[in-house]
């Protein structure tokens, strides 16, 4: 009898027959039921937000009343050292409206470019990986509520000529994290692409840090808040590891946008253009909706100016909110980053340290003087007289000038005289103040007090002075 290898095992004829007849009649079974349905389903009495709200949301336009509100301050030809005093230091947003004209970029970053760039290689859309002209077809015919957005971190390295067709704008050329290596530092650059209605939800850039992103092609329509304004409709946790959000910008849009206008802080609101770069400063909040299908490069960096804010960001025992990194590189990366900056760049290290010395000598000095008007008295100087007179005892009355006291009365209302022991800010040992003299307590003692070089150092007292 022969016998038939099936799938590992040793079957007769038969048995082999049969076997052969049920994968097939499995197989077509299964390719009927991916069969379209040749007529809709008719379903009498239901309604579901779970269904309706995603299809309302994918088809919606976007309301132009959204678009209105440019308040955003743009500035060209902006120098560095201007840069930083003006918006770094203030940690306020700016967008620079000539920072990528030198880009090549510019011009060859278009869709057939990008597609044979990619040839062979895929790239990240939303948590996918896929071909570039997979989704691009994808782009094409998307109806989804939240299309997937490409932001892929790896670009730079799967086409290394990328990297030569834009530059980092001198307004942000120091990157601290670069200490670290390549391999060493946190994820920090992304090239970014999506439809219309793609883009990023609320939220706040990783490990403390500032960010550029740099409009190649399209429009984006940008909406920030400051570090201590949380955005309607958006919800942290009290660490800031998880933020509940719509699941779309549109639903945010089209459910708390005109919640923007009724807030006690409004948001800075813009579009950002083809050939513009917006600066997002730590700690704000933001979201971006591409207006149509756009192309971006955006980069988070570490500068000299907000070191200290990443640095105590990542201070160790809070592995969770570390991102861009491994787990088991998040709970390191506050040591790491510190001796990489004391070896590789001491300067920026020194200063640091320089800076905060300042601060604690002004923190103490700002505790002296605080004590020391706390230590001041606090009651006017006729309270102080009164005072005095309370615990003064009693005249023993003298009967033998009865009544030339009660003369004396009758001569001060008489001339409306009064004892100048009653005049108001007069003290109990000047009774007749000069002219132009002050007598009150509170005045008097504060320059002793504040010249005494045992008690403030001189940058207290002209802090004191208001100089």
């Amino acid at each position: 009898m022969s016998s038939y290898n099936y799938g590992g095992r040793k079957l007769g004829k038969r048995a082999a027959a049969a076997a052969a007849k049920t994968l097939l009649r499995s197989r077509n079974e299964a390719a009927v039921m991916v069969q379209p349905l040749s007529k809709r389903l008719q379903v009498q009495g239901m309604y579901s937000d779970l269904l309706y709200q995603p299809w309302h949301f994918a088809q919606m336009e976007v309301d132009l009343e959204w678009l209105v509100v440019d308040n955003i301050e743009r500035r060209r030809g902006l120098s560095a050292a201007q840069f930083r005093t003006e918006y770094e230091l203030p940690n306020r947003p700016v967008v620079l409206t000539d920072a990528l004209d030198s880009w090549p970029a510019r011009k060859l970053w278009d869709r057939e470019f990008l597609r044979d760039a990619f040839k062979g290689k895929d790239i990240v859309a939303g948590s996918y990986d896929m071909s570039m002209p997979t989704y691009l077809q994808y782009c094409d015919s998307c109806t989804d509520e939240m299309p997937l957005y490409l932001f892929d971190k790896e670009f730079a390295k799967k086409v290394p000529a990328l990297a030569s067709h834009f530059s980092v704008p001198e307004h942000f050329a120091e990157d601290l994290f670069s200490v670290l290596g390549p391999e060493g530092r946190p994820d920090y650059r992304w090239l970014i692409m999506g439809p219309a209605r793609s883009g990023s939800t609320f939220h706040i850039d990783p490990n403390a840090t500032s960010a550029w992103n740099g409009c190649v092609s399209g429009s984006k329509k940008w909406i920030l808040y400051p570090p201590h304004v949380t955005p309607p409709g958006v919800h942290p946790s009290a660490d800031g590891a998880d933020v509940a959000t719509p699941i779309s910008l549109m639903e945010w849009y089209a459910g708390f946008y005109e919640g923007t206008k009724e807030g006690k802080v409004r948001p800075i609101e813009c579009i950002v253009k083809a050939g513009e770069l917006i600066f997002v400063p730590r700690g704000w909040w933001h979201c971006a909706l591409n207006l149509e299908e756009s192309v971006a490069v955006t980069q988070n960096y570490v500068s000299s100016v907000n070191l200290p804010h990443v640095l105590r960001f990542l201070e160790p025992g809070r592995p969770e909110l570390v991102s861009g990194c491994g787990e088991e590189d998040r709970c390191t990366l506050h040591d790491r980053f510190v001796e990489a900056l004391q070896q590789r760049a001491p300067k920026v290290w020194e200063g640091l340290m320089a800076s905060r010395a300042e601060q604690r000598r002004i923190a103490e000095g700002d505790r002296k003087l605080s004590a020391l008007f706390r230590a001041l008295p606090t009651h006017t100087p006729r309270q102080a007289q009164d005072e005095k007179h309370q615990k003064q005892p009693a005249p023993v009355p003298n009967l033998s000038h009865s009544c030339c006291a009660s003369q004396q009365q009758q001569h001060q209302q008489d001339t409306g005289l009064q004892d100048p022991m009653l005049i108001d800010g007069a003290a109990p040992d000047n009774p007749h103040p000069s002219s132009g003299q002050t007598t009150g307590l509170f005045t008097a003692n504060v320059p002793q007090l504040l010249t005494s070089s045992n008690v403030l150092d001189n940058n207290v007292v002209h802090a004191a002075n208001g100089s």
